[in-house]
């Protein structure tokens, strides 16, 4: 049985009681060897009282905790101002090289066949992962923009990314081997996003929105950014043929609730005024809560600009049977097959999501159809089979 050392960046703790994207992975993975018990595994994540009360009920993962240094919001400010400073002149991250070391004393009495970084700044375990051999420390890289450097050749003896797009983007520099790489696909609870509503239940919640229940709902889900591109979604919706029946729904906001509009957000909301009767915006909305929402939709739209490397809110919405109109962008095409319409991201990407929205509005039966096959899709996409995955993965590493 393989023995990893997983740590967590500084943000959040795991078990995942504050939510991130990260961690939540991280705590499925845990979740699923409490059924299988295939790895041990050791936790090294943020303190935090819940998360600490959590941990307690998991008996096959070792937790390790780590307190944010010192506590007061003003002192920590303090310490980042001359921390800055200090980069700019040594090129040494002070604060960084303690936190590696203050995390290597908290292990260094354990024994581990890899040591996994999931997240975080991936060079600011130097201190730390020096002590161990090369092909021990691996790291898992969740976001785009990821390129193969000198340095994460000389950190890290292998790779964990998201998707073949990954891949070849992580090897572009021909510094690391395409050897050293191997592709994980993330996975998210399929059970918790195909639960259905009652007829009862989706007429009230519609209702709660100010829907009718023939109305056609468009969904949005994600943080309002420029690079989401949430202005181009309203801007097809302005260009439906029909949308006197069609509601968007945007649910989201730039920063995980914060009630402080952006100029972006304020952009959105100018450029809604003339069709306000056919867009809301709910604001954010917990994760745990999602699937009634996505059950009261009939469309989903992914119209991202950037290079999305994979977004586990396209699994979800498959799951949740939403036929996809979405970009042709990052790993996105890895995801879908015939339960998504995809677009270029060019100057015709409005048109071209305005086409594919009103085609599936007057083809209720293709909606259908490319429900059932996402459904279907998104049980390859499962946390059962990420954990059956990872396990696999790391039994192999050695051969």
């Amino acid at each position: 049985m393989k023995k990893i050392c997983i740590i967590l960046p500084e943000e959040f703790p795991v078990p995942a009681t504050k939510g991130g994207a990260v961690e939540t992975l991280v705590n499925s993975i845990i979740d699923e060897n409490e059924k299988e018990n295939k790895i041990e595994i050791t936790c090294v994540a943020r303190y935090e009282k819940k998360a600490y009360e959590e941990s307690k009920k998991y008996k096959n993962t070792k937790f390790v905790f780590f307190r944010m240094y010192p506590n007061k919001k003003i002192i920590r400010f303090g310490i980042r101002v001359i921390n800055d400073f200090l980069l700019k002149i040594t090129k040494i991250n002070i604060k960084n090289t303690i936190h590696s070391k203050r995390l290597y004393k908290k292990i260094q009495n354990e024994e581990f066949d890899y040591i996994l970084i999931e997240g975080g700044d991936p060079f600011s375990y130097k201190n730390l992962l020096e002590h161990y051999n090369k092909e021990k420390r691996i790291i898992h890289l969740h976001g785009g923009n990821a390129i193969g450097t000198k340095e994460y050749d000389e950190l890290y003896g292998k790779f964990l990314v998201l998707n073949n797009f990954m891949v070849n983007q992580f090897i572009g520099n021909k510094i690391i081997e395409k050897n050293r790489v191997y592709v994980l696909r993330n996975g998210i609870n399929v059970k918790k996003f195909s639960r259905e509503l009652t007829n009862e239940e989706r007429d009230n919640l519609r209702n709660s929105y100010g829907i009718k229940k023939d109305d056609i709902v468009i969904i949005y889900c994600g943080r309002l950014m420029q690079e989401k591109g949430v202005k181009e979604l309203i801007l097809a919706i302005k260009q439906l043929k029909n949308r006197s029946k069609v509601k968007l729904l945007i649910v989201g906001s730039s920063n995980f609730g914060n009630k402080n509009k952006t100029k972006y957000e304020e952009e959105l909301l100018e450029i809604s005024k003339d069709i306000k009767e056919n867009i809301i915006f709910t604001g954010f909305i917990h994760n745990e809560d999602m699937y009634k929402i996505y059950k009261m939709a009939d469309i989903a739209v992914v119209p991202s600009l950037w290079e999305d490397a994979s977004p586990l809110v396209i699994v979800e919405q498959m799951a949740s049977g939403l036929p996809i109109v979405s970009t042709i962008s990052g790993g996105i095409p890895e995801l879908v097959e015939d339960n998504a319409f995809l677009v270029e991201r060019d100057e015709k990407i409005v048109n071209n999501l305005a086409k594919n929205i009103d085609y599936l509005i007057g083809n209720p039966d293709k909606r259908n159809e490319m429900s059932e096959k996402g459904k279907i899709l998104s049980e390859k996409l499962s946390v059962e089979n990420f954990y059956k995955n990872f396990v696999e993965l790391f039994e192999k590493l050695d051969k």
